[in-house]
């Protein structure tokens, strides 16, 4: 076997030469992990560090936010962020709400990331706020609907688009359940990724150290 496949001989004591790969969503990977290792560390960047049970919340939060503005199964929604801790949440929420996942180079300049939205269908994207004003000029070629701005919050947001700390403050759990003037669905309070049939499936074998 090693003859066929080098690198097997230079694997760890203990590491397997071949894995099962469960057929199952990252969801319920992500949400096994939970259940496993809920108020352990999870993501570090920089100084803050999020459990587990942390990333879950902020994520379900933000597929109450996305569902709550209309997404349907399969629609695609745009991450335009470098490695930090609201990738992560933008990313579990998106599958949560059943939709697709555009990770995009966050180096790209206006021009690729409108022909990316326009050959994909990118109905939302999040981006740090320095990008904002920019990436507002091509929207009308696009079909990018609202924009969710990370960052400091300081910058004026048009009426569609939202900041991030407003939109983890507005689709918290317990906020919404305080809202009396109109009944929320129950989607939104429990994210069930078999409620939304969707699958992704697990193509990536994924340690835990």
């Amino acid at each position: 076997m090693t003859k066929n496949k080098p690198w097997l001989a230079h694997y760890d004591e203990g590491v397997p030469k071949d894995i099962d790969i469960p057929n199952i969503s990252l969801v319920d990977l992500f949400r096994s992990a939970v259940q496993e290792y809920g108020n352990q560390v999870c993501t570090v960047c920089g100084s803050e560090c999020y459990t587990y049970e942390r990333i879950d919340d902020l994520s379900d939060r933000f597929a109450r936010y996305l569902l709550a503005n209309g997404l349907q199964k399969g629609d695609r929604v745009g991450i335009l962020l470098p490695n930090t801790t609201e990738f992560v949440i933008s990313y579990y929420g998106i599958l949560k709400a059943g939709g697709i996942v555009m990770a995009l180079n966050p180096a790209y300049r206006p021009p690729e990331i409108e022909n990316l939205a326009l050959e994909s269908g990118i109905r939302f994207l999040v981006l740090p706020e320095i990008l904002y004003q920019e990436n507002q000029i091509i929207q009308k070629n696009t079909r990018i609907e609202r924009f969710i701005l990370t960052g400091s919050g300081d910058v004026p947001v048009s009426k569609k688009d939202i900041l991030w700390d407003q939109l983890m403050e507005e689709f918290a759990k317990e906020k919404l359940l305080l809202l009396n003037f109109q009944p929320m669905p129950q989607q939104f309070f429990n994210i069930q990724a078999e409620q939304l049939e969707h699958q992704s499936v697990l193509l990536v074998y994924t340690a835990t150290w």
